[in-house]
């Protein structure tokens, strides 16, 4: 298991991952899936293996091959070199993200992408966790729109925060221009930003499930809280989402 942890780090957004795609051209590596699928019911361990961040990301791009994603994914992790494993996992959920973003990608294959990446965010430098958590509160307002109980990026976002609340010094740049010299700076920028944004009522329930996985000093929710109840005061029955 790759580990590189969190450490002293200095970037500008935007944030682009420098992961060598070095196998497989990604309209090739999604034809011979399509063609072992035709010809052979199945794709092989050895095909998935040649996968890359540019070749995952078409598979995410063509929907006759969506489903295969729950095998492609993991197996591409598990192969991946380490040197440039953190750089594949950070390409994937960037793409993802914006892939749920605009709402193309079956909830199956969306449920096992968001697994299987989030399984992979520990591993991950101050950086790439960063660059992840940029890529979510850019779509944020949009996520919160969309919200109807179905996988959505909104799920990485306390797994990136839990994490980069633990970072005791880094040096970040912020989309907003400013810097962070530690995790909290960072958790308290993103919960800034969750705060500014409208929250419309059929968000409410996918919001207060992920609020309630953050792992933060209490004093920092406070703010998030009091506009969830506020929120809720004045939403009706028929607003929020069903069950």
């Amino acid at each position: 298991f790759f580990f590189l942890p969190p450490g002293r780090c200095r970037w500008s957004l935007p944030h682009r991952p420098s992961f060598a795609m070095e196998n497989v051209e990604p309209n090739a590596f999604v034809a011979a899936i399509q063609e072992a699928l035709c010809e052979r019911g199945r794709v092989e361990d050895d095909l998935v293996k040649q996968a890359d961040a540019t070749s995952i990301a078409a598979v995410m791009e063509c929907e006759e091959v969506h489903d295969h994603l729950v095998t492609v994914l993991p197996a591409a992790f598990e192969a991946a070199d380490p040197a440039h494993k953190a750089s594949l996992v950070e390409a994937v959920a960037l793409a993802l993200v914006r892939k749920l973003d605009d709402g193309t990608l079956a909830e199956a294959p969306a449920k096992k992408c968001l697994e299987t990446i989030g399984l992979e965010l520990g591993a991950l430098s101050t950086s790439h966790l960063a660059a992840i958590l940029e890529a979510v509160l850019e779509r944020l307002q949009s996520t919160l729109r969309a919200a109807n109980g179905g996988p959505h990026a909104l799920e990485l976002l306390p797994k990136c925060l839990n994490l980069l609340a633990t970072v005791e010094r880094c040096d970040v740049a912020l989309g907003d221009g400013s810097s962070a010299a530690d995790g909290a700076a960072i958790v308290a920028y993103a919960l800034k930003a969750i705060l500014a944004t409208a929250w419309p009522a059929g968000c409410m329930l996918g919001l207060a499930m992920s609020l309630r996985e953050l792992e933060v000093p209490k004093g920092q929710l406070q703010p998030l809280v009091g506009k969830m109840l506020r929120r809720l005061a004045g939403v009706e029955n028929s607003q929020l989402p069903a069950p």
